[in-house]
């Protein structure tokens, strides 16, 4: 009669065994795998693919190239602002040195030049700005805001011309000040009007 195991832990041997072949099984497996492509497919040496996931609700911007012809126009206009702020200073300056000449010891003659000076120099604004293209088809409203700068350089001119016929007047002054406050007036209401032009532009 054979005689019974007295081991009573007779499957001690059963989990290392399972184990071992677990690991075995997942070295063949992985190591018969191919190596892992890395890139882009379909991407040539030398490309670069950006990829953008924008969250729900949220927005992208894309810049877009400004027409050349807006472009050249706004740079004008710009132009255009300096000069006439540059007028509106001198103006001032002009009037206020002559009112004050028992001071500021200028003269009749250097006066009348320098508002002629000035005059002419309103005329050329005026001039360029008439002559200047206008992009009706790029910019909507500049159409209407072109016509008034026009309007207001034409407002700059005879003001201007106003103060010269004021300072050869026989009165004490009262043509050529109320020239000036004239011109004030037109040279705010187109400096306003330039200033609003970049935003009908969109810029």
């Amino acid at each position: 009669m054979a005689s019974r195991s007295t081991d009573p832990k007779h499957g001690r041997w059963i989990l290392p065994i399972v184990v071992v072949g677990m690991v075995l099984f997942t070295w063949i497996f992985v190591n018969g795998l191919g190596p892992a492509e890395t890139g882009v497919i379909g991407a040539e040496p030398g490309d670069s693919t950006t990829t953008t996931t924008s969250a729900p609700g949220s927005t992208t911007t894309t810049a877009v190239p400004v027409d050349p012809a807006v472009i050249a126009y706004l740079e004008a206009i710009a132009a255009k602002t300096t000069q006439v702020r540059g007028m509106l200073d001198g103006g001032n300056t002009i009037n206020a040195n002559w009112d004050d000449r028992e001071n500021t010891g200028v003269g009749f003659s250097d006066t009348r030049a320098a508002l002629t000076d000035l005059a002419a120099e309103a005329g050329l604004v005026a001039s360029e700005l008439a002559e200047l293209p206008v992009p009706v088809e790029q910019i909507p409203g500049i159409a209407e805001a072109h016509a008034n700068l026009l309007s207001g350089a034409d407002s700059i001119v005879s003001a201007a011309n106003g103060m010269v016929a004021g300072i050869n007047s026989s009165d004490t002054g009262e043509t050529r000040r109320a020239a000036l406050e004239n011109f004030r007036v037109a040279a705010q209401a187109f400096l306003d009007t330039a200033e609003a032009i970049p935003a009908l532009a969109g810029i």
